[in-house]
């Protein structure tokens, strides 16, 4: 679990948590309409009947529960800090210290180095021009693969994609899967209102009291207008994150990496093709993609498994590192 990302000061933590208190209430207004008020109509009228009013109950209640699954999930869970065994070592293993003389090294640490060197390779791919390991100067610890500061966290997170603030958190390795899967939550929730609401919708629009203040009939219609809209432009944003997903990007990576490498080809390091990309972001288990719960990841966020692809070219190339950063 995490400490939110709240800068110092009771105003400024105020402030940072504003964001999701707006999506609180973003959430539980047409939630609160839809259920006490184009549900009720539905289990009253004799058409469609009180049976469509039952299952349009039952289906916003699922989507809700793994939508506020996934909010709470992307708020609370840690989006991942570079371990401390993990930077000692790396430290170390490049040199940066005299072996054991200024660390004390733990046996259990140098296993895990070791079991992610083996498994994710034994070198980093991004590096700096010079070809040295990159490092954060703010945090003064290496910096793995897809790790980025932070300036609102004031850290660094691994596999960074961008700092969210309507969940006052960072989106990292371990917590990417609930942003996900809140958005797309979130997105299903609208289309099943507006879709099963569109009824009442066409009612209350003809309706005397659409233009009276407080009316169900004006709830009605501003909540599926609403819910309309919104669903266009989140529709939007999943679709952008869905690209990410399918290629193994981060926001970070699309924006900085991809036109890094002038007058060369980018070969992506960690496109290892869809399914493989989705499996390290979702989990390995199919049945499990759609659960808001870190079942079946893997990887620590320290190291990545380099593509197929990338390592081939980077063989016939010759060159230390085709994601170079300055």
């Amino acid at each position: 679990m995490i400490d939110l990302c709240c800068p110092p000061g009771l105003f400024n933590k105020a402030i940072a948590c504003f964001p999701p208190f707006v999506v609180v209430v973003v959430i539980s207004i047409p939630y609160a309409v839809y259920v006490f008020i184009n549900c009720q109509i539905y289990l009253d009228d004799d058409a469609p009947g009180p049976f469509f009013g039952y299952v349009c109950l039952v289906v916003i209640h699922i989507l809700m529960f793994f939508l506020v699954w996934s909010f709470i999930q992307a708020i609370m869970v840690d989006p991942g800090r570079v371990p401390e065994w993990y930077a000692r070592l790396e430290m170390e293993r490049q040199g940066m210290h005299i072996p054991g003389k200024y660390l004390d090294i733990n046996p259990e640490d140098k296993e895990k180095l070791q079991q992610t060197l083996e498994e994710m390779g034994d070198s980093n791919v991004e590096k700096k021009l010079d070809g040295s390991g990159r490092w954060c100067r703010k945090c003064v610890r290496v910096k793995p693969d897809r790790c980025h500061h932070c300036r609102v966290c004031q850290r660094c997170v691994l596999k960074m994609d961008h700092h969210c603030p309507w969940i006052n958190n960072c989106v990292g390795h371990y917590n990417y899967k609930y942003f996900y899967l809140f958005i797309v939550y979130a997105l299903l929730t609208l289309f099943w209102v507006v879709a099963s609401s569109f009824i009442n919708f066409m009612k209350s629009i003809s309706s005397d009291d659409v233009l009276t203040l407080g009316s169900e009939d004006f709830f009605i219609v501003i909540t599926w207008m609403f819910c309309m809209l919104f669903s266009v432009a989140l529709g939007g944003f999943v679709t952008f994150h869905t690209y990410l997903l399918l290629s193994n990007y981060t926001t970070i990576e699309l924006v900085e990496k991809k036109g890094a490498v002038r007058g060369q080809s980018y070969v992506h390091p960690w496109d290892n093709g869809q399914e493989k990309n989705i499996e390290d972001c979702l989990g390995e288990y199919k049945i499990l993609w759609m659960i808001p719960a870190r079942i079946s990841m893997r990887g620590n966020g320290c190291r990545f498994k380099a593509s197929e692809q990338y390592c081939s070219d980077l063989r016939v190339s010759n060159a230390p590192s085709l994601a170079i950063l300055k």
